[in-house]
């Protein structure tokens, strides 16, 4: 017999420095593209709360508000907020009233965590939504105050008893929807390993990754990557060649000219930068087999994230994942702007 139920999805993901807070409003607000969103399908998103100003601004003034912040600085390490998101299985869009679902997350969302805190609240069509027979979701950024006026995420997610208690009360907000309490697997943006993935692959080979098609076991599919590296890694060589043989023969016939003197130094910088993109891939990856390896990995961790059984397992994984790849950011702009710091030193000295 068909399984007809349908499940209310609601997550949160925890924000803990301004960097997400920009990352999140610009998400949320489209002001950066979207790489699994439909263009065509951006005007349809709505945008039922919003702050004025973007997500930053709205907390440095929702913290001036508060009495307790008035004597007292919000911590460094402190949780800014959350970033939720709503959704449902896609069976229900045999009987979904969408409109209404949309007014009940929103009331749902202010009741929970008082409207004042609710800063944001949006819904996207652009993301695997129609255009595959898929559901709409929304995002909601949501500052934790709690009664004493703190803001204080452990009030509302601190262990499994008031994760629990969370997903009790938005299920039973959505039951009128004939949906019922439950995690499925999310769509594909909100897993950040997933992200992470592509932007990988998109280094490495400078054009969008090549998709699996459907059926094709992860042998083939893996050896058709390493194909398409090999490719890539092909025609760069001989875009190299081609320039230093374009260089030599300028060169062979060189007269005092300035248009030559200026092709020779456009080409030159050209082939400069073709040898420092290729001595990037070999040290962030250290070879193509790296790589691909680094690649089919990530691959694997993101299926364990949207299928694995145990779902807020899973999720605490996804919002670790989220943390661990934001700082590991930070640490690398950190050293580059040290070694960009060093190497100008370096050059000043010289002089």
């Amino acid at each position: 017999m068909a399984d007809n139920k349908a499940y209310a999805i609601f997550s949160t993901q925890k924000v803990h420095s301004k960097t997400m807070l920009r990352q999140m409003y610009e998400h949320h607000y489209r002001i950066k593209d979207c790489p699994n969103a439909d263009k065509d399908m951006k005007e349809e998103n709505d945008y039922r709360v919003v702050p004025k100003g973007d997500f930053i601004q709205a907390f440095d003034k929702r913290l001036q508000e508060l009495d307790y912040y008035k004597t007292h600085n919000f911590r460094s390490n402190g949780v800014m907020g959350y970033d939720c998101l709503m959704a449902y299985s896609r069976k229900a869009n045999n009987w979904l009233d969408v409109e209404k679902w949309k007014e009940d997350n929103v009331k749902w969302l202010e009741s929970y965590f008082g409207k004042e805190n609710v800063v944001s609240v949006v819904f996207h069509y652009d993301e695997a939504g129609r255009t595959e027979g898929g559901a709409i979701h929304g995002h909601a950024f949501v500052i934790p105050v709690d009664p004493s006026g703190k803001v204080n995420a452990s009030y509302y997610t601190n262990g499994q008893a008031k994760l629990s208690m969370i997903q009790d009360s938005y299920a039973a907000a959505m039951k009128g929807h004939r949906l019922e309490r439950g995690i499925e697997k999310t769509p594909a943006h909100h897993s950040p390993p997933k992200r992470f993935y592509k932007e990988l692959h998109n280094a490495v080979y400078g054009t969008e990754m090549p998709v699996r098609n459907p059926g094709e076991n992860y042998s083939s599919y893996i050896d058709r990557l390493k194909d398409a590296w090999r490719d890539e890694r092909a025609a760069h060589v001989r875009e190299l060649k081609e320039k230093d043989r374009e260089i030599t023969e300028i060169r062979s016939q060189y007269r005092p000219d300035p248009d030559k003197d200026r092709l020779i130094t456009s080409l030159t910088r050209k082939v400069d930068a073709y040898r420092e993109k290729e001595e990037q891939m070999v040290r962030e990856f250290g070879s193509s087999n790296g790589a691909v390896r680094l690649a089919r990995t990530m691959k694997l961790l993101n299926e364990g994230i949207e299928h694995y059984p145990d779902t807020e397992t899973a999720a605490k994984m996804s919002d670790d994942a989220v943390r661990l790849i934001a700082w590991a950011e930070e640490q690398a702009k950190k050293k580059q702007r040290q070694h960009a710091r060093e190497k100008e030193e370096r050059n000043i000295q010289d002089t």
